[in-house]
């Protein structure tokens, strides 16, 4: 299984899941599962995207399903009956209890501290978002629950301005939520903006760090799955500076042009990302390893630590050491396997492509710590460890939980998130502070809820096993991953839990204690195994593997009712609540069977339903043979289908539906057929008296509803969601008020054959429908989203009237229609995955006048379509979107696109365009309208710029508009300001484009300070002399002392009088601009430097020196504190140590990335001061 090709595949999601799926099966083979080798995080993974690309494999974009969601609100607002129902509270939970062995509140990928304040601390959760605490993690606010994606793995806080937050989306590690790239918050966290458009190469891509410059806060640097990527502007555009899949990013201490980049290789550049070069001697094959971290720190800038894991088995595969800023690296150790579950690292397996984290104090470069599963710690460098905590609750050690994720360290402040929250540590790690408190971040898979006692839920959760939640506290009754839990419901000390494939447990005692149940020879189910409860008889529930399994005794015996014989797992379960000995269904993913027999005899009902994932099956509660099926997927309006006979025929009651994955339905008792379905974007409900689904969502966060269960003795539904716990809201309630009319219309400017499509956008009305198209064919309809054909130019009303048993309403609106004179055909050839392409055609101004339904343009692979389109004379832009990232061609068959005119001519043409194709043509116009501009910078800081436009193309009629003013042929703009300017150019017929300029300042001063020596003596006269030298573009010079006095000479001097350390100010003037350079000298007074010479030495050897040299320093008594400082001839401080306790000490000095020149070390203590100067050759 060397290097482990799926674990990149999973992070990129151009790879076809079941590319990805086929690597990972071939490359473990027939091993069994072992726990710790990161066997279960893959399958974790693939049963998140599998219902999702069923059939096809092709993962969709982050902001797929939120825009869906958006499109949704847009024509449904929010001033229906069910946003006016709906009003979701969280239920937790926020603490826990345990009576297992590996409680947690939930997983975290990311940790920050405020730079400016230690008591505020933010956290990611790949699935709950970004969380703040104000006062050092007792208390916790989630800031993100209103994002489009609740997955944060990186998190940076701006040191200048503590406001200016930014994180990255997704799940780095399990690759498991969506991920729409980069956001960045400028209120400390109230809003969010996108700082990674669509454009970009890090849209959509998995943040494993972010950085911000040490000097230039406004310049930023992430690592991400599509590369390296770096921003000079607060991330408003980036740069990529080396692409791949990059997992980890450093930046030296002191020197932020150097830059080290990781995967299973490192990368170096020592010009801020010009040119990079791969790192080998020292290290081991890429080949031969998985995944790799490295850390920094500021003890000792010229130390890399490299940690990674084996490729064949995610083990522990070695500890490496750079001293030399990474030219070259050296192992530490590989032994033990720290990587292992065991307390004493023995074992031969482990995780380490799923979970890893490495971090080295910042005061002393020899201790490091190293999570895998468990965090151990060095303080030789990595060359023995020590465990510090376990992953078994209780542990002999510390407590993190399993699966270390993040580790940083401020200060003596260790912080470590885990699959089970996040904890700190503040004495090396010999003790660990759970801060999870507060944190609503558990990923539940399935809910099983109480009627006898309403606040008693349980569920099963992602890595944190089985919860029973009472009043917002989870007691933590199993271990693992918990999947499908129940109550009974007449005695609600009987409950079932289940860890992934069919490892079910029961408990008699309220949760406390549990034994195993279904123990025959049924063989593995799926990762949510189906567990179903007879609600006629608590004691009969059913199972499903491969087979359904019948218990009549709680599980403590079973035998299997089915025989389909097809030896796939069985994903869905449901018995008819009327008829629970006799009405059962069950479904693998594509194939659904039921009997009215007690399995006696099964028939498959697959007939009429699409070929999407199913994702669950509901049955009337007192209709047996009427049954609703959901569907995963982003397969447009199937998402929901009902049968009335049990399946021999479907009706698709998808709607109105967003195109979103579909994951629960459940039927509202005592309601008008109402019923409620969770998706990866909130709630949403329906039911007989309605016309279309409603967003049943108020309150509740943008988050992924994996359950749904009804307490109907206190009126409420709950939520099991998948990275933000439980939630509640009360059960719809019948519509008391008239409804709202309203409708849209297609685009109205068409061909003379086309049709105008009208889409019924009421609210709360009853399903029908009267329309009137006066002057159209038809002249009325009924139905709910009519086409009508007007025989001419004009603008028609067109009037829609529904009703409900509360009144009636109606609106009319004006369609203008407009026959547009050029006709064109767009033929397209789709390849053999025909869902994955969309189109649309966008007009000069930015409209789009056609367009396709997103990633559904055809249904049959290599379809043709052509498609007749009509515009106005002008140009315009063909936009071809394909969701594998391949075209029309490759992999997926042959395809193209082709547009033509009347005559036949091409405007536009592709095969293999990768992820999207844009082409501008025009229609009887030669060319497109294009501009430029010659732009003139001003005399610094005064109003003296130019900006001139040059336009081309259009009808050569050009008008000019300027920051927005009137149009007019002015084309040259002077006596302009420094800044940035737009220009909107518009010919004769209407087309316009828009150009942004920016007016800079010419010759803008830098002021660089220099001295002769950043160490003066008093005894000697205290006299230094200052330096202008190296600055730029200086026009005139000031020079402020310490004592006030200033001097106006390029190259002053000034003799101090004083000791202590004190600054200089050089201000460098050119017109109206200046620039500022401060410069500390240190000063010694005359008494304490004879006791230096009395009482410290300091020798520097070899002298002149080429890479390194050794440092001696000897005090004839100890001191408590020693500062080591070296100084370049520019009085610029390259070097600092401290140390305690110190008599005599010796040190080699690594100086290989320093230039040649003359430098100055001098040692510090409490009273005394030495210094030496020496020559690097």
């Amino acid at each position: 299984m060397k290097s482990q090709s799926w674990v990149d595949k999973m992070q990129d999601r151009s790879v076809n899941f079941y590319n990805t799926q086929q690597d990972f099966e071939t490359a473990w083979g027939n091993r069994p599962y072992v726990r710790g080798n990161g066997w279960k995080q893959f399958k974790r993974w693939e049963s998140f995207w599998e219902p999702r690309v069923f059939p096809h494999g092709m993962r969709p974009p982050g902001d797929y399903t939120w825009k869906e969601h958006l499109r949704f609100q847009r024509t449904y607002p929010a001033t229906n009956s069910g946003a006016r129902n709906a009003s979701w509270t969280p239920m937790g939970p926020y603490s826990w209890t345990t009576s297992s062995y590996n409680p947690g509140a939930g997983r975290i990928n990311a940790v920050a501290e405020d730079p400016n304040d230690a008591n505020i601390l933010y956290v990611g959760a790949p699935a709950g978002g970004c969380w703040k605490s104000t006062d050092a993690g007792a208390t916790w606010t989630v800031l993100t629950d209103d994002l489009q994606s609740l997955g944060v793995s990186a998190i940076a806080v701006d040191y200048a301005n503590s406001d200016v937050i930014y994180i990255g989306t997704g799940d780095d590690d399990g690759s498991d939520t969506y991920s729409i790239g980069l956001l960045k918050s400028i209120d400390g966290g109230a809003t969010w903006a996108d700082v990674t458009p669509a454009s970009s190469s890090i849209f959509g891509a998995q943040i494993y760090r972010i950085i911000i410059h040490p000097v230039d806060h406004n310049t930023l640097f992430i690592a991400s799955s599509t590369g390296c990527h770096k921003s000079i502007d607060g991330g408003a555009t980036w740069t990529l500076l080396r692409a791949g899949n990059w997992r980890d990013m450093e930046l030296k201490p002191g020197n932020p042009n150097t830059i080290y980049i990781a995967n299973n290789t490192v990368y170096v550049t020592t010009n801020g990302g010009t040119s990079w070069t791969l790192v080998t001697v020292g290290l081991p094959s890429a080949g031969d390893i998985n995944r790799a971290e490295i850390a920094v720190t500021a003890a000792n800038p010229d130390y890399v630590y490299f940690v990674c894991g084996d490729g064949s088995n995610s083990s522990f595969y070695g500890l490496y050491r750079s001293t030399n800023s990474g030219a070259s690296f050296t192992l530490q150790s590989n032994t033990p396997n720290i990587f292992a579950y065991d307390e004493a690292g023995a074992g031969g397996s482990g995780q380490s492509w799923y979970d890893m984290a490495l971090a080295v104090s910042p005061t002393n470069a020899e201790e490091i710590y190293i999570g895998g599963i468990n965090v151990w710690k060095s303080t030789d460098g990595g060359v023995t460890y020590e465990i510090k905590s376990h992953w078994f609750y209780p542990p002999s050690v510390g407590y993190t939980h399993a699966d270390i994720h993040v580790l940083e360290m401020v200060g003596n402040r260790l912080y470590c998130g885990s699959d089970g929250g996040i904890f700190k540590s503040t004495n090396g790690g010999n003790g660990f502070a759970d801060l999870s408190d507060g944190l609503s971040i558990m990923q539940f898979y399935r809910i099983g809820g109480s009627e006898q006692v309403p606040h008693k839920i349980i569920g099963g959760t992602q890595d944190n096993g089985c919860n029973l939640i009472n009043n917002e506290v989870a007691l933590h009754t199993n271990g693992g991953d918990g999947m499908e839990a129940l109550i009974s419901s007449v005695d609600s000390m009987v409950m079932y839990t289940s860890s992934q494939y069919g490892n079910f447990r029961r408990s008699d005692d309220g949760g406390y204690n549990f034994s195993g149940i279904f123990p025959t020879a049924s063989g593995s189910g799926a990762w949510v195994t189906p567990l179903v409860m007879n609600p006629q008889d608590n004691d009969m529930l059913l199972a499903g593997f491969d087979e359904v399994y019948l218990t009549l005794d709680k599980g403590s015996s079973d035998s299997p009712i089915s025989s389909f014989g097809q030896g796939v797992q069985l994903r869905n379960l449901a018995i008819a609540p009327s008829d629970g000995y006799t009405h059962f269904y069950a479904s693998t993913y594509n194939q659904i069977y039921g009997t009215i027999n007690s399995g006696s005899n099964w028939v498959d009902i697959t007939g009429g339903l699409p070929s999407s994932a199913i994702s669950s099956i509901t049955v009337h509660p007192t209709q047996p043979l009427k049954v609703w099926v959901t569907f995963s997927g982003v397969q447009i309006g199937e998402k929901v289908y009902v049968s009335e006979n049990g399946g021999t025929t479907w009706t698709n009651v998808s709607g109105n539906l967003p195109n979103i994955p579909v994951n629960c339905l459940i039927y509202q008792t005592g309601s008008a057929d109402g019923i409620y379905i969770g998706t990866d974007v909130g709630i949403y409900y329906t039911d007989s008296l309605l016309a279309g689904w409603q967003y049943y969502s108020t309150g509740l966060p943008n988050v992924i509803v994996n359950d749904l269960e009804i307490n109907y003795g206190i009126g409420k539904i709950r939520a099991g969601t998948y990275g933000r716990g439980l939630w509640e809201s009360p059960i719809k309630q019948p519509v008391t008020t008239p409804p709202t009319a309203n409708f849209a219309f297609s685009n109205s400017q068409i061909c003379t054959t086309d049709s105008i499509e009208f889409s019924d956008a009421s609210i709360d009305h009853a399903p029908s429908w009267i329309w009137h198209f006066p002057g159209g064919n038809p002249s009325t309809s009924t139905a709910q989203n009519p086409k009508v054909v007007y025989p001419t130019m004009g603008v028609y009303n067109v009037t829609l009237i529904v009703q409900n048993m509360n009144g009636v309403d109606s609106v009319t609106k004006s369609v203008p229609v407009s026959y547009q004179p050029n006709t064109l055909n767009l033929s397209i050839q789709l390849d053999n995955t025909p869902i994955d392409v969309s189109w649309e055609l966008i007009e000069n101004a930015g409209s789009v006048v056609y367009e396709s339904p997103m990633f559904f343009l055809g249904n049959q692979p290599n379809q043709l379509i052509n498609k007749p389109i009509c515009l106005d004379q002008g140009c315009y832009t063909l936009v071809m979107k394909d969701l594998a990232s391949n075209g029309l061609c490759c992999a997926n068959g042959s395809g193209y696109y082709l547009l033509t005119d009347v005559n036949g001519d091409t405007l536009a043409f592709g095969t293999s365009y990768g992820n999207t194709d844009s082409t501008v043509f025009c229609v009887n116009q030669a060319t497109p309208l294009v501009a430029g501009a010659l732009i003139t910078p001003t005399t610094c800081g005064l109003a003296d710029g130019e900006i001139s436009v040059t336009a081309l193309g259009g009808d050569g009629n050009f008008l000019y508009s300027f920051n927005g003013g009137s149009y007019d042929p002015t084309s040259v703009f002077d006596n302009l300001s420094a800044g940035t300017y737009t220009i909107n150019v518009q010919d004769g017929l209407g087309v316009i484009t828009a150009i942004t300029a920016v007016v800079s300042n010419a010759n803008v001063p830098t002021a660089v300070a220099s001295a002769s020596a950043t160490t003066v003596y008093l005894n000697q006269g205290g006299l230094a002399d200052f330096f202008s030298t190296n600055s730029l573009n200086g026009a005139s010079y000031s020079w402020t002392f310490p004592d006030g006095t200033t001097s106006t000479q390029a190259d002053p001097n000034f003799t101090f009088t004083t000791d202590g350390l004190q600054d200089v100010i050089l201000t460098v003037s050119n017109g109206a601009c200046s620039d500022s350079d401060t410069l500390s000298i240190t000063v010694v007074n005359n008494v304490n430097v004879t006791e230096i010479e009395n009482n410290a030495t300091i020798t520097v050897s070899p002298n002149p020196i080429k890479d390194k040299f050794l440092l001696d320093i000897g005090f004839l008594q100890t001191q408590e504190k020693v500062e080591i400082v070296i100084h370049n001839a520019l009085g610029q401080q390259v070097f600092w140590q401290e140390l305690s306790q110190v008599k005599a000490y010796t040190q080699q000095i690594h100086f290989g990335n320093e230039p040649s020149g003359v430098y100055v070390v001098t040692v510090f203590s409490k009273d005394m001061a030495v210094s030496k100067k020496f020559v690097k050759g």
